[in-house]
């Protein structure tokens, strides 16, 4: 009788520890075979998997690794890649899926439940946490925010008042109490506070939507903050 073929799985992640921890726990399963990398970096994994990126079923990584190797072969193109990492943001969630990972585990997870997520990916499938699951089935059914929302939230998130960012942006400050009634109504809070917790827990915002509102009005910069001053 012929044998189940092995899964070929390959382990590259920054933290060594991590790296042996998660090689020798899965070696504990006869159904996959472990790839050693080069030197255990990005670079010495995209050597080994240069001109055959096939060669191995599924590459477990980190968060950074699995994204630069991701991005190195192009969705579809490279390996079926799972990372494992301790975010479970929705803006780490949904940058991971849109660069074509397929897989995406929490740390801390059940060893068995990143078996069942490689068997999962090498049948062509995808596999996520539940916790993941769930942050993509919220970030799917919640109102997404407007571009002005997001700079005015933004702006909160900087710590400005009302006034300030009424001054900023160069709008009405009835306006600026329309877009937060608004902004706070799609996150489910009902304060300031509860709106930037909710940036923080959910990797809202980010450096590119922190950069768009630093840069809104830039002609009206340097007057807005001299009008800010004293105004809150």
């Amino acid at each position: 009788m012929a044998s189940t073929p092995q899964i070929r799985v390959l382990v590259v992640h920054d933290d060594p520890l991590m790296q042996a921890g998660l090689v020798a726990a899965l070696g504990c399963y006869a159904e996959f075979e472990l790839v050693t990398p080069i030197d255990g970096t990005v670079e010495g994994a995209l050597e080994l998997l240069e001109g055959e990126p096939h060669w191995v079923d599924v590459l477990i990584a980190d968060y950074a690794s699995g994204i630069d190797i991701a991005e190195h072969f192009g969705a579809g193109s490279g390996p079926r890649i799972m990372i494992v990492t301790a975010s479970d943001s929705e803006w780490d969630i949904r940058s991971a899926t849109q660069r074509g990972i397929t897989g995406y585990v929490l740390a801390g997870s059940p060893l068995d439940q990143l078996a069942a997520g490689i068997r999962t990916l090498h049948r062509g499938a995808s596999y996520f946490s539940p916790v993941v699951t769930q942050r993509l089935a919220d970030s799917l059914s919640a109102a997404p925010l407007t571009r002005r929302e997001q700079i005015v939230l933004g702006l909160v998130v900087d710590g400005l008042c009302n006034k300030a960012i009424a001054n900023r942006l160069g709008v009405a400050l009835v306006t600026v109490k329309t877009h937060l009634t608004a902004v706070f109504e799609k996150l489910g809070v009902n304060t300031r506070t509860q709106a930037v917790i909710a940036v923080a827990r959910r990797g809202l915002l980010r450096q590119r939507v922190h950069e768009v509102a630093r840069n809104a009005h830039v002609t009206r910069f340097a007057e807005a903050r001299r009008q800010e001053a004293g105004s809150c």
